[in-house]
């Protein structure tokens, strides 16, 4: 078999079997597609340790027709990808490299910057609270620097997942398919911008599932 087919085969394996998120099996189908395309559509079992390595200087040379290129992050999701379709194949007798053969790429260690005390209270503090989106943008930065939630996890969290009395909310994480319970006490009084001054001035928003409106 073919590797496009055995791909596919891996794809439908971690919807159903797996249960994986529709999020992670998008990344895998782009990062396995991407070995397709440079690899071909070979027999898998033609992959060797001299394949990977060829692959990675690919990997590190790449750019896009924007003269973008891909971070050393980045790489190595495609060998964790590439790791864990080969580990199916294994599973299934299928010969090929053993995924313990591909080692990932050391990541510079990350500097963490942030705001001092003052700088946020300067950043909150330059928010027009009589503009149209003064209240909602108060909500949003309290909320992210109070709770550590990322932007996109905000943009996507529901009035149901907020409870103010305990004050608290639950954020469905579906890198890792697990339920996470954080608080909001900190964020209490953002939050109450939205539930309460936010939704009276925006009347229309009651009827609304999501928390933030854009």
């Amino acid at each position: 078999m073919l590797l496009s087919s055995l791909i596919n085969r891996f794809l439908e394996h971690a919807e159903i079997a797996k249960n994986q998120s529709p999020k992670t099996i998008q990344n895998y189908q782009h990062y396995l597609g991407r070995f397709l395309k440079w690899y071909g559509d070979q027999n898998p079992q033609n992959i060797t340790l001299d394949v990977i390595h060829r692959y990675r200087l690919f990997l590190n040379r790449y750019e896009d027709d924007r003269g973008r290129t891909l971070s050393s992050k980045t790489q190595n999701y495609h060998l964790i990808a590439l790791r864990a379709f080969l580990k199916y194949l294994s599973r299934n007798d299928i010969p090929s490299l053993a995924p313990e053969k591909i080692e990932l790429g050391k990541i510079p260690e990350r500097t963490v910057e942030f705001l001092t005390r003052e700088e946020l209270e300067r950043l909150l503090s330059s928010i027009n609270l009589g503009a149209a989106n003064g209240l909602r943008n108060r909500a949003i930065l309290e909320t992210l620097f109070s709770t550590g939630l990322r932007v996109s996890e905000l943009a996507n969290l529901n009035r149901d997942q907020v409870d103010l009395k305990r004050r608290e909310f639950i954020l469905n994480i579906l890198l890792f398919s697990a339920i996470a319970l954080l608080s909001i006490a900190v964020a209490v009084n953002a939050i109450n911008f939205l539930f309460h001054d936010y939704a009276v001035y925006e009347r229309n928003a009651i009827s609304l599932k999501a928390l933030l409106l854009g």
